[in-house]
C-alpha cells in the first residue's frame, strides 16, 4: 500500500524532516508521537534488551514506513530508529494520523497487520544491506498472505521449494526423516532450497507470508545477489542462536574431552597474553580463553562490533 500517496490525496498535515548521518528519529521506548515514511536515505532499527546490548534487527529504505506501533498499540516505541546516511523522512503528527485512520478502515487494518506481524519487516535485516530497494518493494507485492491453524502441515515431505514462505507471527516445525525437528518462528524463511526429507506444519496459530515459485525465479533473475543474501540471512540467524538455519539438527554432539593441565598455568598469565610452547606443538587455548563472535551488519559497524567482542569477553556492562 503506498500510504505516502494516501496521505497526499487525503490532504493529511505532514512536513519533512531531514536526518543527517547518525540521526536518531526517535529512542526505544519514547512515546509515539508522529507516523512516518521514508522518502530519501536509509535508517536503521536498533533493539536494546534488558541486559543494554543492542541488535539490528532492520533498515528502513525510501517508501518503507514506521511508528505506526507505538501509536496504535498506545506503548512506547520498541526499537531506536537512526539514520545511517543524510534521509529525508515524511513526518505525521498524532493527531492528523488517527483522524485519517478513522476516516479509512482499511489502512488501520493493513496498519495493525503490519504491527501484528513485525517479522515481515524485519525480514530486511538479512536482505536490504545487499538488494536495491526497488526489489523489496517487488518481493513485499507478490507475496501473499496465509493465516493457517495448529496442526497444519504447510509442507508436505518433497514439495518443499515449490513456494518460498516467510514467517509473520507464531511458530512451525521442520521434521526431517530421521526425526531431527526445527523450531521455525517470526522471522524465519524457508523453501528458498528443496529437501525432499522434511516436512512442515504449524505448532500454533502462525501467519505465513509466500510467494509462488514462478515469481520467486523470477525475482531471483532479476537480483543476481538474492541467493547469496539468502544464505547470509541463514547463517546470520543460525550464528544468533535463532532458528532460521533450516533443518539444522537439534541434536548436541558431546565435546571430546580436554585437556585442562595448561588452564593452571593460564590462570596465571595476563588474558591477552597467549603462551608460546618451546617444543612446538600449538599450546591448548581453552574456551573460555577465546573472544565471543558479534555480526558486523554492515560497512559502518566495524568499529561497534569489534568493541562489542572486547566487551563481552572482558564482561564490561
Amino acid at each position: 500500500m503506498n500510504l505516502s500517496h494516501f496521505f497526499t490525496k487525503n490532504s493529511v498535515r505532514s512536513k519533512s524532516v531531514h536526518f543527517p548521518f547518525g540521526g536518531v528519529v526517535f529512542q526505544q521506548g519514547q512515546v509515539g508521537e508522529a507516523f512516518y515514511i521514508v522518502q530519501s536515505g536509509r535508517l536503521r532499527v536498533i533493539k536494546q534488551d534488558e541486559n543494554g546490548n543492542s541488535t539490528t534487527v532492520g533498515y528502513l529504505y525510501a517508501g518503507d514506513h514506521f511508528g505506526e506501533g507505538a501509536l496504535l498499540t498506545r506503548e512506547g516505541h520498541r526499537a531506536t530508529v537512526r539514520a545511517v546516511e543524510d534521509a529525508e523522512v515524511l513526518q505525521v503528527p498524532k493527531d492528523e494520523f488517527f483522524k485519517a485512520v478513522r476516516k479509512h478502515s482499511d489502512v488501520r487494518a493493513y496498519l495493525e497487520e503490519q504491527v501484528a506481524c513485525i517479522a515481515y519487516r524485519d525480514f530486511t535485516r538479512f536482505l536490504k544491506g545487499d538488494v536495491p530497494s526497488q526489489a523489496m518493494r517487488v518481493l513485499f507485492a507478490r507475496l501473499k498472505r496465509e493465516a493457517i491453524e495448529e496442526g497444519v502441515t504447510v509442507v508436505e515431505r518433497g514439495q518443499l521449494g515449490q513456494r518460498f514462505y516467510l514467517i509473520g507471527s507464531g511458530q512451525l516445525e521442520a521434521v526431517s526423516e530421521d526425526g531431527d525437528t526445527v523450531i521455525l518462528s517470526a522471522g524465519d524463511y524457508f523453501g528458498d532450497d528443496r529437501d525432499d526429507k522434511t516436512v512442515i506444519r504449524s505448532r500454533c496459530h502462525s501467519v505465513l507470508f509466500c510467494i509462488d515459485k514462478s515469481d520467486f525465479n523470477k525475482l531471483k533473475a532479476m537480483i543476481p545477489e538474492f541467493d547469496e543474501a539468502l544464505e547470509k540471512g541463514r547463517i546470520s540467524r543460525g550464528d544468533q542462536g535463532a532458528n532460521g538455519a533450516l533443518f539444522r539438527k537439534t541434536r548436541q554432539v558431546p565435546e571430546p574431552p580436554v585437556d585442562r593441565s595448561d588452564e593452571k598455568l593460564a590462570s596465571n598469565t595476563a588474558s591477552n597474553v597467549v603462551n608460546i610452547r618451546i617444543d612446538g606443538e600449538k599450546p591448548y587455548v581453552p574456551t573460555w580463553f577465546r573472544f565471543p563472535f558479534l555480526k558486523q551488519h554492515d560497512q559502518s559497524d566495524c568499529g561497534a562490533a569489534c568493541l562489542g567482542m572486547i566487551c563481552k569477553y572482558y564482561k564490561m556492562p
